[in-house]
């Protein structure tokens, strides 16, 4: 099975990274916490052994979710209708960038 694949059958793929990157924070939190740290000693280990585990195991996922992203940002604008208004073309060209 692809990861398009996958994709297209679960769950959106920044849900998933979303909640495998705060359970690789707040897991080591609790445990660095309850074994005796200091709050903000116990967020700092959390926050490094967090990074590590999302750069080491996560790769999957954070390739699935760019992907994601890829694709919308290459998704072709809506067309406008055909009564739109001077201030929104107006608008439009303000924000966004183009030749002028």
């Amino acid at each position: 099975m692809t990861e398009q694949a996958g994709r297209r059958r679960g769950m959106p793929a920044w849900i998933v990274f979303s909640v495998l990157r705060v359970l690789a924070f707040v897991v080591p939190l609790a445990v660095s916490y309850a074994l005796g740290a200091s709050l903000l000693l116990a967020a700092l280990i959390a926050a490094i052994v967090g990074l590590c585990i999302s750069v080491i195991f996560l790769s999957r996922q954070r390739r699935a979710f760019s992907g994601e992203l890829a694709d919308l940002r290459a998704r072709p604008d809506k067309p406008r209708k055909p009564d739109t208004g001077e201030d929104e073309l107006v608008e439009d060209a303000a924000i966004e960038p183009g030749p002028r």
